[in-house]
């Protein structure tokens, strides 16, 4: 029903204020809305209206879908919540919960104060995105278009949305080609099938571009990208090991590279990402800076070390000349005492290893000097 030319009242319901676009997309427009109900008191809400005619298969196909996720979807909170899907004029209204912004905002909001997202930042939004995927994968849903654009965030909380290419997985897995070239899969392409795994590959690239602003390869045009991902065949993404917080643990670089492969076959599936380490206990060491301030993770955990007081080392504590030297320069004329255990270890190890064991070492005894 229409309350006059600026606003629509559904269900005796939802007010949708048609003056008030909050924004648009290639398949809808948002509207902000508001429950006279006010049944959920503590959400903000806006409304959706599909382009499309209800007549149309994509239109159809939305609107069965968001039906679905209305019901299946109400406790994982990184879904987008989808409070009620309604018709009216022959168009799919959906009412959703609403955000405060996209992800790509934040990408946007980060690179003009010429910052990053951390690693470890990186890998807390896609361990979200990962447990609202758990939902799709258990409905045999493939989204087909997961970008920054379609991830929403509310409180710190990451949401998949906007399910408009979305449908439901088939035995054969032969689809239309659709998706955002960027951070599409090479089958989306090159081969005349794809499966679930064509979003673990979107979701590699939006890893890939939380964490170095860029993507794996430049392709100013589609010619060009399509040209890249063939190329992945022969030549896998190699991701930079050059940041601090991959010098000690190198397990994103190498999760994102299992995410970027060629071949399905290839690539990380879907339960094994859940079952990765970096998913289930977010292991990870960040740089060294940040183990020494936050006394979070110990980096001996398997190593015996003695807390004692920074004096001249005995001839029982004495380890090779290299390593002295390395004390000397870092902190002159104070030589930590280092346990015997650890004069036997020493005898074995690969020097560079040992050099950055004794760095974080020595952070670790300067904070506890600050405390």
């Amino acid at each position: 029903m229409i309350k006059n030319e600026e606003i629509i009242l559904l269900e005796n319901r939802y007010e949708i204020y048609l003056k008030k676009e909050i924004g648009r997309g290639q398949y809808g427009v948002i509207y902000e809305c508001q429950d006279l109900l006010n049944e959920y008191p503590d959400k903000k809400i806006c409304a959706k209206k599909i382009t499309c005619f209800l007549q149309d298969e994509k239109s159809k196909r939305e609107f069965e879908l968001m039906s679905k996720l209305k019901i299946v979807a109400k406790g994982n909170p990184n879904i987008v919540n989808v409070i009620d899907v309604l018709l009216h004029d022959e168009h799919v209204i959906l009412i959703l919960e609403r955000c405060e912004g996209d992800l790509s905002d934040l990408i946007r909001k980060r690179r003009r104060q010429q910052q990053r997202f951390t690693p470890a930042e990186a890998l807390e939004i896609i361990k979200q995105i990962t447990n609202g995927y758990k939902l799709l994968l258990e409905q045999k849903i493939i989204h087909r278009d997961l970008k920054p654009q379609n991830i929403l965030y509310v409180n710190n909380t990451y949401k998949i949305a906007d399910f408009g290419l979305a449908r439901i997985a088939d035995q054969f897995g032969i689809y239309t080609k659709l998706g955002t070239p960027r951070y599409s899969a090479p089958q989306i392409f090159w081969d005349y099938q794809y499966s679930y795994s064509a979003d673990i590959y979107s979701l590699g690239i939006i890893f890939y571009q939380l964490i170095f602003d860029s993507f794996p390869f430049d392709a100013k045009d589609l010619q060009r990208l399509k040209h890249e991902l063939f190329l992945l065949k022969y030549k896998p993404i190699k991701v930079s090991r050059d940041l601090p917080e991959f010098k000690l643990d190198d397990s994103i670089p190498n999760l994102i590279e299992q995410m970027l492969l060629y071949h399905e076959k290839d690539r990380i599936n879907w339960t094994k990402l859940f079952q990765h380490k970096l998913i289930i206990n977010n292991q990870f060491e960040t740089k060294l800076i940040n183990q020494v301030e936050t006394q979070s993770i110990n980096p001996f955990q398997e190593l015996s070390i003695q807390e004692t007081k920074i004096e001249k080392p005995s001839k029982e504590q004495n380890i090779n000349q290299q390593t002295t030297d390395f004390q000397n320069q870092i902190i002159p004329n104070t030589q930590p005492i280092i346990s015997k255990e650890i004069s036997k270890f020493v005898e074995g190890v690969d020097q560079s290893y040992l050099f950055q064991i004794f760095v974080v070492f020595i952070l670790l005894e300067l904070q506890k000097r600050k405390l």
